[in-house]
C-alpha cells in the first residue's frame, strides 16, 4: 500500500474510537482522551520532533509527511481533536469523531481519484466529504435539511484554509453543528 493510501487506512480505523466508547462508556472515553491521549500525544511528538526517534520512525513507519518532520503530525492534531469532541453530548460526539475519521479520508481519495491533485483540495473531495458526513448524521437521526446543513459545515471545516490543521477543528464543528441543528 502506498504512503496516500497507508494514511487514509490509519486515519479511518481511528473511527473504532466510536464503539470503544460506546462499550466502555463516554465519561471513560472522554477522560482517557483528554487526560492521557493528549499529554501521552504531546509527549511522542515532542520526542519524535526533537530526538533521533523522529528520523527513525519515518523510516520505518511510512506514513509522515515531508512537512511534518518539523510540525506535529495529522494524527496528533486528530486525537486533540477527538478530545475536545468528546466533551459534546451524545450522539453529537458520536457524529463528530466519525466525520473526522471517516470524511477526510474520503475526501482525500475522491480529490485523488477525481479531482486530479495529490495534497490538496479539491471539489471532488468536498462534495465527498459532505456526502460522508451527511450520511453519518442522516445514520444519527438528523432529517434531510440538517444532515445536509451538517455535512456542509464539514465540509467547509475539512478545507480549513487556517494555520489550525482540518483534523483539529472538524470532529468538533461537525458535533457542535449536529447539536445545534439536530
Amino acid at each position: 500500500m502506498n504512503r496516500p493510501g497507508l494514511r487514509r487506512a490509519l486515519h479511518a480505523a481511528t473511527a473504532l474510537t466510536v464503539p470503544l466508547a460506546l462499550w466502555v462508556g463516554w465519561d471513560t472515553m472522554r477522560l482517557a482522551l483528554t487526560l492521557v491521549g493528549v499529554p501521552g500525544a504531546v509527549a511522542f511528538e515532542v520526542l519524535r520532533l526533537r530526538t533521533a526517534f523522529g528520523p527513525w520512525l519515518a523510516q520505518r513507519l511510512r506514513v509522515f509527511r515531508s512537512s511534518e518532520a518539523r510540525r506535529p503530525s495529522g494524527a496528533f492534531w486528530l486525537l486533540v481533536g477527538f478530545a475536545a469532541t468528546s466533551w459534546c453530548p451524545h450522539p453529537a460526539v458520536a457524529v463528530g469523531i466519525l466525520a473526522a475519521a471517516l470524511a477526510d479520508p474520503v475526501a482525500s481519495a475522491a480529490g485523488t481519484r477525481w479531482g486530479g491533485a495529490v495534497g490538496r483540495k479539491t471539489a471532488a473531495g468536498s462534495l465527498a466529504c459532505w456526502t460522508a458526513i451527511a450520511a453519518i448524521a442522516l445514520g444519527y437521526g438528523a432529517g434531510w435539511v440538517p444532515a445536509l446543513v451538517v455535512g456542509a459545515v464539514g465540509s467547509a471545516l475539512e478545507r480549513w484554509p487556517g494555520r489550525l490543521d482540518d483534523n483539529l477543528v472538524l470532529g468538533p464543528g461537525v458535533a457542535v453543528a449536529f447539536w445545534v441543528w439536530v
